[in-house]
């Protein structure tokens, strides 16, 4: 990762001796604060331009005439002419220079004559004794003035010495921190030389200090970071002041050595660069452990596709395994249907004729014996009522092994005659209710929904005493819904295990892509549902049966 930064102001032209503009304070892309004490003793003089300090002595100059005018006007006349241009004198003097003192002097003296000293408005003397005075006073002033020049003269040595002493006290304080940094660190010149480097810097690399100066980075980079060449011209053209990437170093032993490095560049005042700090950080145990997760990531994804070929294929060979179990069980269902139906048939043709004729012949002997008025005449006729009642059960479960009417009328009018057949064979009231039109469905599906509604009938009355059962037909825009509901006893199917009924009963459903849901109404009893998707777009509606 590389950041940048933009350039700022230019810094002060580098000393020769390389790092005494880091003990300056200026390392950094602009220079820093001086030393304490270091300009802080500097003269106003110093600061004031030429015109505001001969202004300064002018102005308290016409200060000290007015604040003696003041005065003489308050306390009446006989005041000295030149007691208030003294003080004036001595601190335009001491704040603003020799000259500025000499211009107060003579002006002072001016102004005195003019104004103060008889007579008043002319620079006529008459008195010796005010002559005498005003020399002394411009005398006065004169030493003043060069007295307070050698003080600030001083004083400028004293702070510049000061200064100086601040500055190498800095400079030594700044450059122990350099070369005592636990942080590699150095400094280059514009060519890529090193000009400085630290023991921190040195150990980095395996080298000496005198091994690694004088050579340039280019010889210390390993080959491969280009960027750290381009960085640099970049740095050199003033478009970037910092930058910040990863690189790496080639050690003396022979491998290299990861670094976070940072590179900032401090320019010339013209905007030429003057040299290049840098400052580094080892990350190779880093890096090693990058490069190991990288790899360790490569061969995971490596196996991860390879695991997921193998389930691929074992999903494959699952689906076909289960593809073949479910054409195998469609299969086993086909065979029991056609089983049940051939029973059905054969209780239908076979054993139900046999008995309709073993019931005539009955009934033929009982005639026969009645009109003989013998004794076994009510016998006769009792076998063959006995007959006729064994050929209604033959046919009640002929019609449970094959219901005719669903071959020949369809879905619901079979579920019309369950519903009877159990009404009157079991005494529950049982009915079958329509909602909408139902959909033509194929034969195999039909048989399938008619025996999942066989058996939920068959399971409420074995299990759930009812009075009442009612067999819903709903139709919905997608599927369509069939129900079986019961007032019994109810069950909860969480608590109570699944039998093979309710078993088949999901078997049957997914085979035709159906689901079964078990519901306990408020009311009590028992709700079994069978929702169907409908599969195909157009679909042959039945007419409503009537109830």
């Amino acid at each position: 990762m590389i950041h940048q930064a933009s350039p700022p102001a230019a810094a002060s032209d580098p000393p020769p001796n390389g790092l005494l503009s880091i003990g300056r304070g200026d390392a950094m892309t602009s220079p820093g604060p001086q030393p304490a004490g270091c300009g802080r003793r500097a003269w106003l003089p110093g600061v004031l331009p030429l015109v505001a300090r001969y202004g300064l002595a002018l102005v308290a100059v016409a200060a000290a005439l007015a604040l003696h005018l003041l005065l003489e006007a308050w306390v009446g006349p006989g005041l000295p002419t030149d007691v208030m241009f003294y003080p004036a004198v001595m601190a335009v003097a001491l704040l603003c220079g020799c000259g500025p003192g000499l211009l107060a002097t003579v002006l002072a003296g001016l102004v005195t004559v003019y104004w103060l000293i008889p007579p008043i408005g002319s620079f006529m003397i008459d008195s010796p004794i005010d002559c005498v005075g005003l020399l002394l006073f411009i005398a006065i002033g004169v030493f003043i003035s060069v007295v307070s020049e050698a003080y600030r003269h001083n004083r400028r040595k004293a702070a510049s010495y000061d200064c100086e002493v601040a500055l190498r006290e800095s400079e030594a304080r700044f450059r122990g921190i350099f070369h005592h940094s636990a942080t590699p660190m150095a400094v280059k010149q514009p060519d890529g030389r090193f000009l400085e480097v630290n023991q921190a810097y040195c150990k980095m690399l395996g080298c000496s200090e005198a091994e690694v100066l004088g050579t340039a980075v280019e010889n210390l980079a390993h080959p491969g970071d280009g960027h750290a060449a381009a960085a640099m011209r970049r740095l050199g053209a003033g478009d970037i002041t910092a930058q910040r990437a990863d690189k790496r170093y080639l050690h003396k032993s022979g491998h290299h050595v990861w670094c976070d490095t940072i590179v900032s560049s401090v320019a010339h005042a013209d905007g030429s660069l003057a040299y290049v700090i840098v400052q580094a950080h080892e990350i190779s145990a880093r890096k090693n452990a990058e490069e190991k997760i990288i790899r360790l990531n490569q061969h995971l994804e490596s196996r991860v596709l390879e695991r997921t070929a193998e389930l691929h294929q074992t999903v494959q060979v699952l689906e076909a395994e289960m593809a073949q179990r479910q054409r195998l069980e469609r299969e086993i269902l086909e065979i029991s249907e056609r089983e049940q139906c051939r029973l059905g048939q054969d209780l239908h043709d076979g054993l139900g004729q046999e008995l309709a004729g073993i019931a005539l012949l009955g009934d033929v002997h009982a005639k026969k014996l009645l009109a003989e008025a013998h004794p076994l005449a009510a016998a006769a006729a009792k076998i063959a009522t006995y007959t006729r009642t064994t050929i209604d059960s033959a046919r009640r479960l002929a019609k449970g092994f094959y219901p005719i009417e669903l071959e020949r009328y369809g879905l619901l009018l079979a579920l019309k005659g369950l519903a009877v057949q159990t009404s009157q064979r079991l005494g529950i009231y049982c009915e079958l209710r329509q909602s909408g039109d139902a959909p033509c469905l194929e034969p195999s599906a039909e048989i399938h929904v008619y025996r999942i509604v066989q058996e939920c009938i068959g399971n409420a009355v074995k299990h759930g005493r009812p009075r009442r059962i009612s067999i819903d037909s709903e139709a919905h825009p997608a599927m369509h819904l069939f129900a079986v509901t019961d007032d019994g006893v109810g069950f909860d199917h969480a608590t109570v295990p699944s039998g093979m009924g309710l078993n088949l009963m999901h078997y049957r459903a997914r085979v035709i892509g159906a689901e079964i849901a078990v519901e306990t109404p408020a009311q009590g009893g028992c709700r079994i549902t069978c929702q169907l998707s409908l599969g195909g777009p157009t679909q042959r509606t039945l007419r409503e049966i009537p109830m």
